[in-house]
């Protein structure tokens, strides 16, 4: 059944693109965000969309647009990954070209590479999977028992990666729901017909030998693929999508298989490994590495993703998008020994099809979208639509009623808004025109009202909000539509020039008669002229004197203006304003609400005099509504003036504000995001705030029950200091949401003003700040952003949330840089202890006391940042970078901490760790798509600080430049020198840190002398290693001593320094007093702590650090470098064989 060793030869070694790989990453990483993730042309016609394709049908053709998603285990990924769907498109034309002489293909041409039109067939519905080695899913049935598939029975004896002796013809059939289902061969034949199925199925034999032959001299194993089929109208079968591709094959290397298949088959016939699997879970080195999507698969495996549990793929980082997009690249370029063809300029690939389609001939590049409002208005949009025929426009009819199925037609406009091509709406509707109302509200593209017959009048009236054009006749809308598209249509641009000419005529002879019929007017002088200001400009510095008037305590309200975006509340406030006989003047769909719920209501159009324009942006922009707010009571002069305009004063304005920061965190375009910045809103507020003295100004629902107890207990009067409480929180809010425009703009343009107003949105008042008498203190959100987090249990305080906050970041840049699981273990905002997921050894897992313990990659990362400084992480915060499992939580559950961050919660997890402190244990869940702002601000004593966030990341790039005579670092080494860093990166500075195995091992913070960080760090690192004694592992405690007292009668112990009364403290732990370890011992010991990497955060200014360092067992150092010092420094690394890097990255933390 199986062989052991394959017989591929390797005729081409792989080496990068001849640009090489870091010029090839620059390409990809410039175009992350030109990447497509859909592709809706409604002028293609019918369309399907599948995971990684859009496909439409065409005549006798299949038009299919691969695009940049991803998918793994079934599952869509949030990421796009740049060049991805050129890749699998030209690898499949190459493929089927090497292997039309098998069996033919449907391919006819590929127009851009992500289109490939394909002839039509009448497609098996089978996914005909062949298979040349046990791997993937079949592997890990097979090692789970599993021994029939697809009802061929496989031997007892295999392993994992083992080649077939023949390969094994599994076909699927897509589930209606869920994965695919299995199929027998005899179920094929029920479904096809045994003559078609048994073609097929030789066909797939064939292909996959030709793949293999192909691959093979690519020095590449083809490990298994899948074909899709077809029949012609003849009834010939041929391969239909894609041949041999990374999304739809297994490859692995020849060399990597050579390597290390041996090696797993000598391991397991030793019997110690049930599985392969398990044996890698020992011995990680032994995995095989794949040219597909294996990569992906592993990277979402490694961020502790279950697809058996989760309901979506988390996202990948920018570096794991790139090296994904580079492994497409590069398969590529081996498969087909060309270069991959990266655009010269680089567009957005949505464009480029455009523009490839339309150079084919396969699209006009422009279409018209006809929305009939029921079976009567069909003739009338059948009409439009020949109009739009004879201008080359495209065009399809739609029947859709928007009083009968509001929800249909609001679906049919959102799929439209996703076309990449330029559409036009033109709706035709008989009656009330609700259609295009509701169309232009909707749309993203311009809409267009064609009414049919007489039925015009409802059509030229639309609610605020909308924005459709209005044309009677069908040729007139077809000629706006020609015009609209004719600029990036050439077909239509030259349809209209015809019709143009034909009319040029009519024009010359019309202009003609008008220049006959003009009469001659002489310019009229204007009526007035400019008056120079009596006193001239403004001097600067002058401020304006104050304008006299009455200051009263109460004021009755008469009247009341109530424009608000936010209605809750407004049934109660509005239905109490109406009981108190309050005259209320509103706008728009708050004066309709306020009608609804039975408030007598004057339109503020009705009370101006002047409409409502320019869909609705100005609404009470008017001298009327601010005069009556601005006005003075007790100023003669302006009472005098309000009685000539007819002006009334308002006593009480309820106004809210267009969700402009809802509208940004929703990811709203530009346009979106400025039509939802308020004006009148604004304006409003500020005139109320500042004529306190008579207006109350009410700003958020949450007013509304003090206003009304007030004017109840008052007899409908408001009080000065209500009024003035009002004003204080209203220029509060007008100032954050102007403070959220200007941030946002800034981020919109090339060249932002140097000067950047901050405001704090208290989310969560605190119990006090450092120290109990620091109160008030409160969690704040800026400039009315998101948190990055979300409370789920517990009631954090001042010093826990920096200490979560800092710790997330180190965590979340750490697993990043290394691709593995992160931990941290946190103690007033510097790190007692950070790690990634490196397995434990046999000795850690009995020093770190997890014997019996399930030790995933996560609780593997966690024990180890736990474990760094078990004394100092009595108490810590936590934090993890990947979704917290049972294995962690179970873990955490016996240690003595504060509370935890993490991205995600396994349910059962995350019941654990909210049951623990009697529900007093912090949970904290991030936000991994958080991005903090560039800009930090800081206040501290009267005096404020900017600075640029510390965003430069810390990856192994920071370790090429070696100036040390040793240029040794090996893979282990960078590892332990990146941990290390990004610790100390959220150290309070200055700080160094020591780190092995993948685990920090000593961290020394906050100290004013380098050195004295060299040797506090070294300290911690050597009673670290200390634990490991074994004197000290041997130590036997009572029975019912705590957890974390044996931690710190270890410690102690290692140090060796009690006095008198101490030590007979501590010998209470024991029932026979342990004998001491003698320094001789400890310097013994620790003779075998070797290979210690360290991280300093600025340069050493004195060899004094590295002779520190010397004692401890370091090899490798990483630090910026730049004192003047430097050369006397790396002389004493020289001296001691030790490899260090320039970093030239400083990395303090204040």
């Amino acid at each position: 059944m199986a062989s052991a060793t394959p017989t591929e030869s390797q005729a081409f070694k792989f080496e990068p693109t001849a640009r090489g790989e870091s010029d090839v990453k620059a390409t990809i990483r410039k175009s992350l965000r030109l990447t497509l993730p859909e592709c809706f042309i409604p002028e293609l016609g019918e369309s399907k969309q599948g995971k990684v394709r859009d496909i439409y049908f065409s005549g006798q053709n299949v038009l299919m647009i691969t695009n940049d998603r991803v998918s793994a285990f079934d599952y869509i990924l949030p990421n796009l990954i740049p060049f991805k769907g050129q890749v699998l498109n030209m690898i499949s034309e190459y493929t089927m070209a090497e292997t039309r002489d098998v069996l033919p293909n449907a391919l006819v041409e590929n127009v851009d590479g992500s289109v490939v039109v394909q002839k039509k067939m009448k497609n098996l519905n089978v996914e005909w999977i062949v298979r040349g080695y046990l791997w993937g899913s079949m592997a890990a049935a097979y090692e789970k028992g599993d021994r029939t598939f697809c009802g061929l029975n496989v031997p007892d004896g295999l392993i994992r990666f083992q080649k077939f002796d023949t390969p094994l013809f599994t076909p699927t059939t897509k589930a209606e729901v869920g994965h695919d289902e299995n199929l027998s061969m005899e179920q094929v034949e029920a479904l096809l017909g045994k003559d078609v199925a048994q073609q097929a199925k030789e066909a797939a034999l064939k292909l996959f030998a030709r793949g293999q032959e192909i691959m093979r001299k690519r020095g590449l194993i083809l490990i298994d693929t899948k074909y899709e089929m077809g029949l012609d109208e003849k009834g010939v079968l041929h391969v239909i999508d894609e041949v041999n591709t990374p999304d739809s094959s297994r490859l692995c290397d020849v060399d990597e298989w050579e390597a290390k298949y041996p090696k797993i088959a000598a391991e397991m016939a030793k019997g110690e490994h049930k599985t392969v699997t398990d044996l890698i879970k020992a011995k990680p080195e032994l995995k095989m590495k794949e040219f597909s999507k294996q990569y992906v698969r592993d990277a979402l495996l490694d961020m502790g993703f279950d697809p058996t549990k989760h309901a979506a793929a988390p996202e990948l980082s920018d570096d794991q998008v790139v090296e994904c997009a580079y492994r497409y690249i590069a398969i590529y370029e081996r498969i087909t020994k060309r270069r991959f063809p990266f655009p010269e300029t680089l567009l957005q690939p949505a464009k480029r099809i455009l523009h490839n389609l339309q150079r084919a001939g396969l699209i006009a590049g422009a279409s018209v979208v006809i929305i009939a409002g029921s079976d009567s208005d069909v003739a009338h949009a059948k009409a439009v639509q020949g109009e739009m025929a004879k201008f080359k426009v495209p065009s399809q009819v739609r029947v859709c009623s928007a009083y009968t199925q509001p929800s249909v037609l609001e679906s049919m406009i959102k799929q439209y808004n996703r076309s990449i091509e330029p559409l036009l709406l033109v709706c035709c509707c008989g009656g009330a025109d609700a259609l295009s109302s509701i169309a232009s509200s909707l749309s993203v593209h311009p809409v267009v009202s064609c009414p049919p017959g007489t039925a015009s009048s409802s059509s030229m009236t639309c609610s605020p909000g909308c924005s459709s054009s209005f044309i009677l006749s069908p040729s007139n809308v077809a000629k706006f539509a020609a015009q609209t598209f004719a600029n990036s249509c050439p077909a239509i641009a030259v349809a209209l020039g015809a019709s143009i000419e034909e009319g040029v005529i009519r024009l010359e002879k019309a202009d003609a008669a008008q220049q006959r019929t003009a009469a001659a007017q002489p310019p009229q002088a204007p009526a007035g002229g400019c008056k120079a200001l009596a006193n001239g400009a403004a001097a600067g510095g002058h401020t304006l004197r104050a304008v006299g008037g009455d200051v009263g305590d109460m004021v009755r309200v008469k009247t009341v203006l109530v424009s608000v975006f936010d209605k809750t509340g407004l049934e109660e406030v509005g239905g109490f304003l109406a009981k108190q006989g309050v005259h209320i003047l509103s706008t728009g769909g708050t004066a309709a609400k306020l009608r609804q719920l039975g408030c007598t209501v004057q339109d503020v159009a009705d009370y101006t005099g002047s409409p409502e324009i320019l869909d609705g942006r100005v609404k009470t922009l008017h001298p009327k509504v601010h005069g009556g707010l601005l006005a003075a009571r007790g100023n003669a002069k302006h009472e005098a003036e309000m009685a000539e305009h007819s002006i009334r004063g308002i006593d009480l304005v309820i106004v809210n504000l267009y969700p402009f920061v809802q509208a940004v965190q929703k990811g709203g375009d530009f346009a979106t995001c400025i039509e939802n910045i308020d004006i009148g809103g604004p304006a409003m507020i500020r005139a109320s705030a500042k004529n306190n003295n008579s207006v109350a100004i009410v700003t958020s629902p949450t007013q509304y029950p003090e206003l009304i107890r007030q004017m109840t207990e008052s007899g409908g009067s408001t009080s000065l200091a209500f009024r003035r409480n009002l004003a204080a929180a209203a220029y509060a809010l007008t100032a954050a949401y102007d403070a959220s425009v200007s941030g946002w703009f800034a981020g919109q343009v090339s060249s932002p003003p140097a000067a950047q107003p901050v405001t704090f949105h208290v989310e969560r008042p605190l119990k006090y700040g450092c120290n109990p008498h620091q109160n008030p203190a409160a969690l704040c959100s800026l400039a009315g952003g998101k948190l990055p987090f979300e409370v789920m249990s517990g009631t954090p305080g001042y010093i826990n949330l920096l200490d979560a906050v800092n710790a997330w970041q180190l965590v979340h840049e750490l697993a990043q840089a290394s691709g593995m699981p992160a931990a941290a273990s946190f103690k007033h905002v510097s790190p007692a202890g950070a790690a990634i997921g490196v397995p434990l050894s046999a000795e850690e897992v009995a020093v770190y006391e997890v014997k019996d313990k399930e030790l995933s990659p996560v609780a593997t990362a966690y024990v180890r940042a736990r474990n760094a400084d078990p004394m100092c992480s009595f108490g810590d915060f936590v934090a993890i970078s990947h979704e917290v499992d049972m294995a962690t939580a179970n873990i955490l559950k016996i240690e003595v901490s504060d509370g935890i961050i993490a991205p995600g919660f396994q349910p059962e997890a995350l019941e654990i760790l909210k049951a623990k402190k009697q529900g007093k244990f912090i949970v904290l869940q991030a936000d991994a798509s958080f991005t903090p702002p560039a800009q930090e601000y800081r206040m501290v004593g009267g005096v404020g600080f900017v600075q640029k966030r510390n965003d430069e990341l810390f990856d192994s790039s920071r370790l090429k430049k070696i100036v040390t005579k040793n240029q040794d670092l090996p893979q282990e080494a960078k590892l332990d020198l990146i941990l290390a860093s990004i610790s100390i990166k959220y150290t309070q500075s200055n700080s160094v840190g020591y780190a092995q195995g993948g685990m920090m091992i000593g961290v020394g913070a906050g100290q004013q002398s380098r050195v004295d960080c060299v040797k506090l760090a070294a300290r911690k690192a050597s009673t670290w290693r200390l634990r490991f004694h074994p004197k000290v592992m041997a130590l036997a405690f009572k029975a019912g001593v705590k957890r974390q007292d044996r931690v710190n009668a270890r410690v102690r112990y290692i140090e060796g320094d009690m006095q008198q009364a101490e030590s007979e403290q501590w010998e209470k732990n024991f029932d026979a007093v342990p004998a001491a370890l003698a320094a001789e011992e400890k310097a013994e010991f620790l003779k075998g702590l070797t290979g210690v990497s360290v991280s300093s955060d600025a340069f050493f200014p004195f060899r004094d650090s590295i002779d520190a360092c010397s004692r401890i067992g370091v090899s490798y150092i990483a630090q910026p470098g730049g004192s003047v010092a430097d050369q006397e420094v790396i002389a004493a690394c020289d001296a001691y064989g030790m490899a260090m890097a320039f970093t030239d990255l400083r990395l303090f933390h204040h």
